[in-house]
């Protein structure tokens, strides 16, 4: 099988025999800036000289990607994406299926490619009584079983990477753990974010700070964990994302809930176990 995760910014494809890794393509050519000609042409670079039925997953299969896919809807049965696959082997010129994502009603909220990596995750670690998916949207999902229950969606990453940016607290790239941890501390105050994000540029001037970076991120990432409501009752948790990301969540959780199990899943381990059980379920019924 073909596996790839295409998002927004970026693509990761994998050729996988066997459970294994054969060969790995990427490129930066996520599905922003796309037209349609270009996602065949993209799509074609990326598979070309691997033989094995196609099963994508993320952006692609959004209102800006290839080909829009309905959303199944929560709470949803992840053992079943197999079976609301969207064939798109018309548009690719071989077997082809995209992955669709899942929209949940109330509070309205939407996922596309964290499907994939929820259904990888409580493979990997089924006991776990929530899901951290960190990256630019943060996702905090609750399953039962194989069941996706519930989910939050935080902006976390994105509004670091816009005031890091393009605000009044761009910082240097220098990093220290201590303004890291005294930022998630911080945020568990009763003041609001607003007033608290001024609050790096005043202790950078002030020098109570040395890295106003890391105590952006440590504001943020603290924010969000406390704001949390399915981290209030769990006992163990699975955090999904990139190293860098895993090590700052761990760093941030061990200190604001030391009770709390925490066991780390790199992103694409995840997605790859989602999209091979995707392709076992599927592979039984073509």
């Amino acid at each position: 099988m073909i596996a790839i995760d295409w998002g927004t910014t970026s693509l990761r494809a994998y050729l996988v025999e066997n459970g294994e890794v054969i060969s790995s393509r990427s490129t930066a050519q996520g599905v922003l800036g796309l037209s349609l000609v270009d996602f065949r042409r993209v799509f074609d670079d990326i598979t070309q000289d691997w033989i094995g039925n196609v099963y994508l997953s993320g952006m692609v299969g959004s209102s800006k990607g290839w080909l829009e896919t309905p959303y199944c809807e929560t709470p949803f049965e992840l053992s079943k994406l197999s079976e609301h696959l969207v064939d798109i082997s018309h548009l690719t010129g071989r077997a082809s299926w995209i992955v669709p994502g899942v929209k949940q009603a109330s509070p309205v909220n939407m996922m596309r490619g964290e499907e994939v990596q929820t259904l990888g995750s409580i493979s990997a670690k089924p006991d776990a009584d929530c899901i951290i998916l960190c990256g630019t949207h943060s996702k905090h999902v609750l399953v039962s079983g194989n069941k996706l229950m519930h989910f939050d969606t935080f902006l976390t990453g994105e509004l670091y990477s816009i005031l890091q940016k393009h605000s009044i607290l761009a910082g240097t790239e220098e990093w220290g753990e201590s303004d890291f941890l005294l930022g998630v501390s911080d945020s568990a105050s009763s003041i609001s974010l607003l007033e608290q994000l001024f609050t790096v540029r005043a202790n950078t001037l002030s020098e109570t700070i040395q890295f106003p970076r890391a105590y952006l991120s440590g504001l943020l990432i603290g924010t969000e964990i406390h704001n949390a409501a399915l981290l209030q009752e769990a006992r163990s948790c699975t955090i999904v994302g990139s190293k860098r990301l895993m090590a700052l969540y761990e760093l941030a959780l061990s200190n604001s809930y030391p009770d709390i199990q925490l066991y780390l899943l790199p992103a694409e381990d995840a997605t790859l176990a989602g999209l091979q059980i995707i392709h076992r379920r599927h592979r039984d019924t073509i």
